[in-house]
């Protein structure tokens, strides 16, 4: 038998995305936590290239940021669902202030999974459907300071350096749970 396959690697995303290979080259990256800069340099492009590529995954995935573009992602090459229903997630779509979010593993299911309080998986399922730390802070009626010291003390809980790996690591762990179930 061969090495096991990275669930998130760029075969697996282009199969199950509606995205390029190059597009699931660069999703592969950030959803290890690379900064744009970091992702260029691995894939030997401009920075400015990697942000194009990022705008495309945006629009393609109808998603705001690259935590939610890594959510959908986790959820489509771990999901027990078909390819072609994850291309249009219909099914597991909500509205968080106004926007469709494609994809969402409730607080209490992480704080379940995850060595974080339960503050910190609020804090952390609202960044996984890509609300920015204001809008968390909005949601959760704290203020934006308090978002990031709950998620400054989540990164070291999750072996993580970023909110997008915060996010790959969450729903990783989460959907690993729900296969062994």
């Amino acid at each position: 038998m061969g090495a096991p396959v990275n669930p998130l690697s760029p075969e697996a995303l282009a199969n199950c995305l509606p995205i390029t290979n190059r597009e699931a080259d660069v999703l592969a990256l950030v959803a290890i936590g690379m900064s744009n800069a970091e992702v260029a340099r691995a894939l030997s492009i401009r920075v400015g290239t990697v942000v194009k590529h990022l705008e495309h995954i945006y629009r393609k995935l109808s998603v705001p940021t690259r935590a939610a573009a890594t959510a959908l992602a986790v959820a489509a090459v771990t999901s027990r669902e078909s390819a072609a229903s994850l291309k249009h997630p219909t099914r597991t779509r909500l509205a968080v202030e106004g926007q469709e979010i494609p994809y969402k593993v409730t607080a209490d299911e992480m704080a379940a999974t995850l060595p974080i309080t339960h503050r910190e998986a609020e804090v952390l399922a609202l960044v996984a459907v890509g609300l920015t730390n204001s809008q968390v802070a909005r949601e959760l009626s704290i203020r934006v300071g308090t978002v990031v010291k709950h998620l400054e003390r989540l990164y070291p809980k999750l072996g993580v350096a970023s909110r997008t790996g915060a996010v790959a690591r969450a729903l990783s762990v989460h959907t690993d749970r729900i296969g062994k179930d």
